[in-house]
């Protein structure tokens, strides 16, 4: 309850605050609120950073408004034809809508749209990611080039052991590399066709990669 009726007071200060503002200004707060309502010191807040943002201070404003009020000239005896006129036009821009616009690129009218739409705003994110995106990729390539080796180059009817690859239960124990095993055609991209020498475990002929692969002679095989 309490806090129901402090957010009604601050609603009524608000609504009060905003009475004051001029239709700039108003316009300002409008947009911004959007489908909520300011409190009264975030419509301060709001207010400080419209007018600051155009090299203003709110004395400077305070003054000026007192100075024009001083030097209005008062009309006595006003004509009625004139007050009718001035009342219509008071009426009529009290039914006017403010203008929106982004407050990004500045864009209104049939070419209005939201901040968090803005095309300037995806172009400033688009070039920040541009610039992570190289910086991490060569950052991967300068790990990568540091362990990397060449690739060994084998020969047809080279003897090699080539590594398991299967996947399964009980495999934990077997052998990572099986053989012998003979090149018999080279292929593009450092892979190799091989096909088995002798009566041992795995396939009759496969093919497979030179990171895959050692040297029969090197190969620990029981």
């Amino acid at each position: 309850m309490k806090q129901d009726f402090k957010r009604l007071c601050d609603l009524i200060v608000a609504d009060k605050l905003y009475e004051t503002l001029d239709f700039k200004t108003k316009e300002y707060i409008w947009v911004r609120e959007g489908k909520t309502w300011f409190s009264a010191t975030e419509l301060g807040r709001e207010y400080d950073l419209f007018f600051s943002s155009r090299g203003k201070s709110l004395s400077e404003r305070n003054n000026s408004k007192l100075r024009n009020r001083s030097n209005e000239p008062q009309v006595i005896n006003q004509p009625p034809e004139a007050s009718k006129g001035e009342s219509f036009r008071r009426n009529k821009n009290q039914n006017i809508k403010p203008e929106r616009i982004c407050f990004v690129c500045g864009a209104k009218g049939e070419y209005f749209h939201f901040a968090k739409n803005c095309p300037r705003r995806f172009e400033k994110n688009s070039e920040e990611a541009k610039v992570n995106i190289f910086k991490v990729q060569e950052e991967n390539r300068r790990q990568y080039n540091r362990r990397r080796r060449t690739a060994p180059i084998y020969k047809i009817n080279d003897l090699v052991a080539i590594k398991r690859t299967q996947l399964g239960g009980g495999l934990k124990l077997k052998p990572k590399f099986l053989g012998p095993y003979k090149v018999i055609k080279i292929k593009p991209h450092d892979r190799y066709d091989v096909a088995k020498v002798g009566s041992h475990e795995g396939p009759a002929a496969t093919s497979t990669s030179a990171d895959h692969m050692k040297p029969w002679s090197d190969a620990v095989v029981p």
